[in-house]
Protein backbone atom coordinates (compact mmCIF):
# COMPACT_ATOMS: atom_id res chain seq x y z
CA UNK A 1 0.00 0.00 0.00
CA UNK A 2 1.47 3.39 -1.25
CA UNK A 3 1.08 6.53 1.14
CA UNK A 4 -1.53 7.60 -1.21
CA UNK A 5 -3.45 4.99 -0.72
CA UNK A 6 -2.85 5.02 2.72
CA UNK A 7 -4.46 8.19 3.40
CA UNK A 8 -7.02 7.47 1.32
CA UNK A 9 -8.07 4.42 3.12
CA UNK A 10 -8.52 6.58 6.18
CA UNK A 11 -10.87 9.15 4.88
CA UNK A 12 -14.17 7.92 4.72
CA UNK A 13 -16.91 9.69 3.73
CA UNK A 14 -18.28 12.13 6.25
CA UNK A 15 -20.68 14.52 4.32
CA UNK A 16 -23.36 15.23 6.49
CA UNK A 17 -22.64 12.92 9.11
CA UNK A 18 -20.74 12.42 12.90
CA UNK A 19 -18.33 10.90 13.86
CA UNK A 20 -16.87 8.72 17.07
CA UNK A 21 -13.50 7.46 16.88
CA UNK A 22 -13.40 4.41 19.80
CA UNK A 23 -9.67 3.91 21.09
CA UNK A 24 -8.78 0.29 23.13
CA UNK A 25 -5.56 1.02 24.61
CA UNK A 26 -3.67 -2.33 26.07
CA UNK A 27 -0.30 -2.39 27.67
CA UNK A 28 1.64 -5.17 28.99
CA UNK A 29 4.71 -5.23 31.69
CA UNK A 30 6.05 -7.90 33.90
CA UNK A 31 2.37 -8.43 35.90
CA UNK A 32 0.65 -9.36 33.26
CA UNK A 33 -1.55 -6.83 30.09
CA UNK A 34 -4.49 -4.58 31.21
CA UNK A 35 -6.91 -2.90 28.72
CA UNK A 36 -8.88 0.28 28.63
CA UNK A 37 -11.02 1.33 26.34
CA UNK A 38 -12.44 5.03 25.47
CA UNK A 39 -14.76 6.96 23.14
CA UNK A 40 -14.31 10.20 22.22
CA UNK A 41 -15.29 12.85 19.10
CA UNK A 42 -11.82 13.09 17.29
CA UNK A 43 -9.47 10.98 16.10
CA UNK A 44 -6.54 13.30 17.76
CA UNK A 45 -8.57 13.10 20.85
CA UNK A 46 -8.24 9.86 21.25
CA UNK A 47 -4.53 9.32 20.08
CA UNK A 48 -3.79 12.34 23.23
CA UNK A 49 -5.35 10.29 25.42
CA UNK A 50 -4.22 6.73 23.92
CA UNK A 51 -0.41 7.77 24.29
CA UNK A 52 -0.81 9.59 27.46
CA UNK A 53 -2.46 6.43 29.31
CA UNK A 54 0.31 3.99 28.01
CA UNK A 55 2.75 6.23 29.09
CA UNK A 56 1.60 6.72 32.36
CA UNK A 57 1.32 2.59 32.45
CA UNK A 58 4.98 2.86 31.97
CA UNK A 59 4.55 -0.21 29.94
CA UNK A 60 7.58 -1.96 28.17
CA UNK A 61 4.74 -2.34 24.96
CA UNK A 62 1.11 -1.34 24.33
CA UNK A 63 -0.97 -2.31 21.43
CA UNK A 64 -3.68 0.82 20.53
CA UNK A 65 -6.57 -0.17 18.30
CA UNK A 66 -8.61 2.37 16.93
CA UNK A 67 -12.18 2.11 15.51
CA UNK A 68 -13.96 5.11 13.96
CA UNK A 69 -18.10 5.14 14.15
CA UNK A 70 -20.27 7.25 11.94
CA UNK A 71 -23.52 8.20 12.42
CA UNK A 72 -26.22 11.20 11.53
CA UNK A 73 -26.17 12.56 14.22
CA UNK A 74 -23.91 11.20 16.61
CA UNK A 75 -22.46 12.25 20.07
CA UNK A 76 -20.87 11.02 23.36
CA UNK A 77 -24.23 12.07 25.37
CA UNK A 78 -26.35 10.18 22.90
CA UNK A 79 -24.33 7.20 21.08
CA UNK A 80 -26.74 4.80 22.44
CA UNK A 81 -29.53 5.94 20.16
CA UNK A 82 -29.35 4.73 16.56
CA UNK A 83 -27.02 2.78 14.58
CA UNK A 84 -23.61 3.21 13.41
CA UNK A 85 -21.62 2.67 10.76
CA UNK A 86 -18.05 1.19 12.22
CA UNK A 87 -14.18 0.76 10.97
CA UNK A 88 -11.57 -1.06 12.47
CA UNK A 89 -9.04 2.08 11.03
CA UNK A 90 -5.44 1.07 12.20
CA UNK A 91 -3.72 -0.52 14.98
CA UNK A 92 -0.09 0.30 16.48
CA UNK A 93 2.26 -1.94 18.76
CA UNK A 94 5.65 -0.85 20.11
CA UNK A 95 7.06 1.45 22.85
CA UNK A 96 5.02 4.30 23.71
CA UNK A 97 7.48 6.43 21.32
CA UNK A 98 7.59 3.66 18.46
CA UNK A 99 3.32 3.75 18.80
CA UNK A 100 3.59 7.70 18.43
CA UNK A 101 5.83 8.23 15.65
CA UNK A 102 3.18 6.00 13.89
CA UNK A 103 0.35 7.59 14.22
CA UNK A 104 2.41 10.88 13.60
CA UNK A 105 2.41 10.11 9.98
CA UNK A 106 -1.28 10.00 9.96
CA UNK A 107 -2.63 13.50 9.22
CA UNK A 108 -5.31 13.19 11.33
CA UNK A 109 -3.83 11.31 14.29
CA UNK A 110 -0.36 13.77 14.27
CA UNK A 111 -2.27 16.79 16.37
CA UNK A 112 -3.10 13.88 18.89
CA UNK A 113 0.44 12.80 19.25
CA UNK A 114 1.99 16.29 20.07
CA UNK A 115 -0.89 16.97 22.72
CA UNK A 116 0.27 13.79 24.61
CA UNK A 117 1.31 14.58 27.75
CA UNK A 118 4.40 11.74 28.29
CA UNK A 119 5.76 12.03 32.08
CA UNK A 120 9.62 11.87 33.12
CA UNK A 121 11.20 8.56 34.62
CA UNK A 122 10.20 7.64 38.07
CA UNK A 123 14.16 7.69 39.00
CA UNK A 124 14.62 11.29 36.90
CA UNK A 125 11.27 12.68 38.99
CA UNK A 126 13.19 11.92 42.00
CA UNK A 127 16.86 13.07 41.22
CA UNK A 128 15.42 16.56 39.76
CA UNK A 129 13.84 16.83 43.78
CA UNK A 130 16.87 15.64 45.41
CA UNK A 131 18.96 18.49 43.74
CA UNK A 132 16.31 21.28 43.89
CA UNK A 133 15.85 20.83 47.90
CA UNK A 134 19.36 20.62 48.37
CA UNK A 135 19.66 24.49 46.86
CA UNK A 136 16.58 25.92 48.29
CA UNK A 137 13.38 25.39 50.12
CA UNK A 138 10.02 26.17 47.94
CA UNK A 139 7.78 28.65 49.41
CA UNK A 140 5.00 27.98 51.25
CA UNK A 141 1.83 26.66 49.22
CA UNK A 142 0.14 29.34 50.65
CA UNK A 143 2.58 31.53 49.22
CA UNK A 144 3.06 31.00 45.68
CA UNK A 145 0.46 33.56 44.55
CA UNK A 146 3.43 36.57 45.80
CA UNK A 147 4.04 38.63 43.19
CA UNK A 148 7.44 37.97 43.97
CA UNK A 149 7.87 34.41 43.69
CA UNK A 150 9.09 32.82 40.77
CA UNK A 151 7.81 28.94 39.31
CA UNK A 152 11.27 26.74 37.99
CA UNK A 153 9.96 24.56 35.52
CA UNK A 154 12.07 21.68 33.93
CA UNK A 155 11.53 21.33 29.93
CA UNK A 156 12.70 17.92 28.72
CA UNK A 157 13.24 18.41 24.39
CA UNK A 158 12.45 15.25 22.41
CA UNK A 159 13.46 14.97 18.97
CA UNK A 160 9.89 15.44 16.49
CA UNK A 161 7.42 14.20 16.24
CA UNK A 162 7.63 13.24 20.26
CA UNK A 163 5.81 15.70 22.91
CA UNK A 164 8.22 17.83 24.81
CA UNK A 165 7.62 17.36 29.04
CA UNK A 166 7.29 20.37 31.07
CA UNK A 167 7.46 19.84 34.97
CA UNK A 168 7.09 22.48 37.40
CA UNK A 169 9.81 22.02 39.51
CA UNK A 170 8.15 24.55 42.26
CA UNK A 171 8.17 28.08 43.45
CA UNK A 172 10.84 30.31 44.88
CA UNK A 173 12.08 33.62 46.08
CA UNK A 174 13.88 34.80 42.74
CA UNK A 175 17.88 34.31 43.60
CA UNK A 176 16.53 30.84 45.22
CA UNK A 177 15.08 30.27 41.47
CA UNK A 178 17.88 31.21 40.21
CA UNK A 179 20.01 28.89 42.10
CA UNK A 180 17.93 25.95 41.65
CA UNK A 181 18.16 26.70 37.77
CA UNK A 182 21.33 27.03 37.21
CA UNK A 183 22.31 23.57 39.42
CA UNK A 184 19.69 21.65 37.03
CA UNK A 185 20.86 22.98 33.49
CA UNK A 186 24.16 22.30 34.82
CA UNK A 187 23.61 18.97 35.81
CA UNK A 188 21.60 17.83 32.62
CA UNK A 189 23.55 19.80 30.27
CA UNK A 190 20.36 22.06 29.69
CA UNK A 191 20.35 25.64 29.22
CA UNK A 192 18.27 28.18 31.30
CA UNK A 193 15.43 30.24 28.75
CA UNK A 194 14.19 33.37 28.52
CA UNK A 195 11.13 33.47 30.79
CA UNK A 196 7.65 33.01 27.87
CA UNK A 197 5.76 34.97 31.18
CA UNK A 198 6.69 36.92 34.51
CA UNK A 199 7.39 34.49 37.41
CA UNK A 200 8.93 31.63 35.47
CA UNK A 201 12.65 30.32 34.46
CA UNK A 202 12.48 27.34 32.52
CA UNK A 203 15.33 25.17 32.06
CA UNK A 204 15.63 23.32 28.57
CA UNK A 205 17.26 19.77 28.12
CA UNK A 206 17.10 17.01 25.77
CA UNK A 207 15.29 13.74 27.39
CA UNK A 208 17.02 10.45 26.86
CA UNK A 209 15.56 7.98 25.03
CA UNK A 210 16.18 4.05 24.08
CA UNK A 211 18.05 3.31 20.51
CA UNK A 212 14.45 1.32 19.61
CA UNK A 213 12.84 4.93 20.45
CA UNK A 214 15.49 6.81 18.15
CA UNK A 215 14.94 4.13 15.51
CA UNK A 216 11.48 5.12 15.72
CA UNK A 217 11.80 8.60 15.41
CA UNK A 218 14.67 7.70 12.37
CA UNK A 219 11.74 6.13 10.48
CA UNK A 220 9.11 9.02 10.86
CA UNK A 221 11.91 11.55 9.43
CA UNK A 222 12.32 9.47 6.61
CA UNK A 223 8.82 9.31 5.61
CA UNK A 224 8.67 13.02 5.93
CA UNK A 225 11.50 13.29 3.63
CA UNK A 226 10.27 10.51 1.09
CA UNK A 227 6.69 12.05 0.78
CA UNK A 228 8.27 15.66 -0.06
CA UNK A 229 10.71 13.97 -2.17
CA UNK A 230 7.38 12.36 -4.35
CA UNK A 231 5.49 15.52 -3.73
CA UNK A 232 8.57 17.61 -5.53
CA UNK A 233 8.74 14.54 -8.70
CA UNK A 234 6.86 15.07 -11.89
CA UNK A 235 3.89 12.17 -12.20
CA UNK A 236 4.49 11.30 -15.71
CA UNK A 237 8.35 12.19 -16.42
CA UNK A 238 9.73 10.59 -13.15
CA UNK A 239 7.05 7.39 -12.97
CA UNK A 240 10.32 5.34 -12.13
CA UNK A 241 12.14 7.58 -8.97
CA UNK A 242 8.66 7.68 -7.91
CA UNK A 243 7.40 3.93 -7.77
CA UNK A 244 10.96 3.26 -6.03
CA UNK A 245 10.41 5.94 -3.30
CA UNK A 246 6.58 4.61 -3.05
CA UNK A 247 7.94 1.29 -2.62
CA UNK A 248 10.62 2.67 0.15
CA UNK A 249 7.95 4.62 1.42
CA UNK A 250 5.24 1.78 1.51
CA UNK A 251 7.63 -0.64 3.13
CA UNK A 252 8.43 1.92 6.01
CA UNK A 253 4.43 2.60 6.86
CA UNK A 254 4.02 -1.00 6.93
CA UNK A 255 6.66 -1.78 9.53
CA UNK A 256 4.82 0.38 12.22
CA UNK A 257 1.63 0.67 11.14
CA UNK A 258 -1.42 -2.04 10.60
CA UNK A 259 -4.12 -0.89 8.63
CA UNK A 260 -7.67 -2.37 10.38
CA UNK A 261 -10.49 -1.40 7.73
CA UNK A 262 -13.09 -3.69 7.18
CA UNK A 263 -13.75 -4.26 3.10
CA UNK A 264 -17.14 -2.57 4.18
CA UNK A 265 -18.47 -0.68 7.39
CA UNK A 266 -20.23 -2.87 9.50
CA UNK A 267 -23.69 -2.06 11.29
CA UNK A 268 -23.09 -1.57 14.98
CA UNK A 269 -25.92 -0.63 17.32
CA UNK A 270 -25.55 2.34 19.55
CA UNK A 271 -26.02 0.08 22.58
CA UNK A 272 -23.60 -1.65 21.96
CA UNK A 273 -20.63 1.10 21.23
CA UNK A 274 -22.00 2.41 24.88
CA UNK A 275 -21.84 -1.08 26.53
CA UNK A 276 -17.70 -1.37 24.66
CA UNK A 277 -16.46 2.12 25.37
CA UNK A 278 -18.80 3.96 28.42
CA UNK A 279 -18.25 3.32 31.68
CA UNK A 280 -21.77 1.97 33.23
CA UNK A 281 -23.40 4.84 35.28
CA UNK A 282 -24.10 4.13 39.07
CA UNK A 283 -26.70 2.24 40.11
CA UNK A 284 -29.18 4.47 41.43
CA UNK A 285 -30.58 4.14 45.05
CA UNK A 286 -34.29 2.11 45.22
CA UNK A 287 -36.82 4.63 45.84
CA UNK A 288 -39.20 2.30 46.94
CA UNK A 289 -37.17 1.73 50.18
CA UNK A 290 -38.10 5.18 51.10
CA UNK A 291 -41.60 4.74 51.27
CA UNK A 292 -43.62 3.98 54.02
CA UNK A 293 -44.68 0.24 54.34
Amino acid sequence: MTDHSRSAALSHPTADRSTLVGVDVTTLDVAGSTAVGRLFRSRSAATAFALTHAAQSWATLVSLDFTVFECDTASVDSASEGMFCAWDEVSVTGSVAETACALAILDEYSLGVRRARLPLPAALTAEISTLSNAVASPVHPSRVDDPDKVEVRLCSIRPDPLPHSRTSIGFYGSDDAERVAGVLAYRFGGDIAPATERGCIQVHHSADISDVDRAAVARYTRIGELRANIAALDPRRDIAAITRLDGELDTLCSAVLHRRSTPSPTPVAGSDVVRRYLPAPAPRPDSSEDRPR
